[in-house]
């Protein structure tokens, strides 16, 4: 994702890794999606890269698009086209539209239970620009949260980018990278949606998730997920990303009003 994200921000503190051998976000210090938080621990950081997977390819434009430029797309097979459902309920109340000017995006910010990042409360995310951060369980030295983040696709990902054609294709390799990196842990997923999102006038996909599992000390049991690649007329697009467990799923209507909120960045200047 972005390289913008403040380095110095991380959660920190004293207390010591829980031991958790499944790996995954507990061994980070705010590792991504929804996920434990374990206080004085930094590893990777929301910058991923792709794994080789045995997926059947399509055979999609997309990918033969940049197979024609020389470049070796890998094989993904494209969900269903579903929309994201409207969570029942009212969303939390936008306090304004803020620009991630790294990301090319404008997105709404949040108000309180959502907060961002700070030095002093130390809810940084590594690899991200943009973002919100929603704490959902504290057990000692660890939470549990959601978050709305903003930024670019991670450079192993740029080589299956293609132009505004590959937003689709591309989705669903973050998404899929996402939760391979961030969710190292069992758990199951259900597809909720694959949509075409469109920001500005220019091209944009979602992929959407429910995510299931159980965990150790965390009264959550599952999760929204959702992954969007954004073309801004960048080399390299931008990503959003969303998650909220199901203790909070009241606040699920904010995840439909991030989406939807999301602007291209305000023009500066002369291009």
């Amino acid at each position: 994702m972005a390289d913008e994200a403040a380095a110095d921000a991380k959660l920190g503190g004293s207390t010591a890794p829980g031991g958790d051998e499944e790996g995954g976000r507990s061994r980070l210090a705010l590792y991504g999606g929804v996920g434990l938080l374990v206080l004085g621990l930094l590893a990777a950081g929301a910058v991923y890269y792709v794994k080789q997977r045995g997926d059947d390819d399509s055979g999609s434009g997309e990918e033969k698009g940049a197979a024609a430029r020389g470049v070796q797309a890998p094989a993904v097979s494209l969900p269903a086209d579903r929309p994201l459902r409207r969570f029942p309920g009212r969303p939390s109340k936008v306090l304004a539209q803020v620009t991630d000017a790294h990301a090319g995006l404008s997105y709404p910010r949040l108000a309180k239970p959502w907060q961002v990042p700070t030095k002093q409360n130390k809810l940084a995310v590594s690899g991200w620009s943009g973002q919100q951060i929603l704490v959902t369980e504290r057990n000692g030295g660890r939470i549990w949260y959601g978050q709305l983040l903003t930024g670019t696709l991670a450079p192993a990902l740029r080589a299956s980018y293609d132009g505004p054609s590959s937003v689709r294709s591309v989705a669903v390799l973050a998404a899929k990278d996402i939760e391979a990196t961030y969710y190292q842990f069992p758990h199951k997923t259900e597809p909720l949606a694959s949509q075409a999102l469109p920001v500005g006038g220019r091209q944009g996909w979602l992929v959407a998730s429910y995510l299931t599992y159980k965990r150790a000390g965390v009264r959550a049991t599952g999760e929204v997920v959702a992954t969007a690649v954004i073309d801004t007329g960048k080399p390299a697009p931008a990503v959003v990303f969303a998650s909220l467990p199901n203790t909070h799923r009241k606040m699920w209507p904010d995840v439909n009003r991030f989406l939807s909120g999301i602007k291209p960045a305000p023009r500066t200047g002369t291009a």
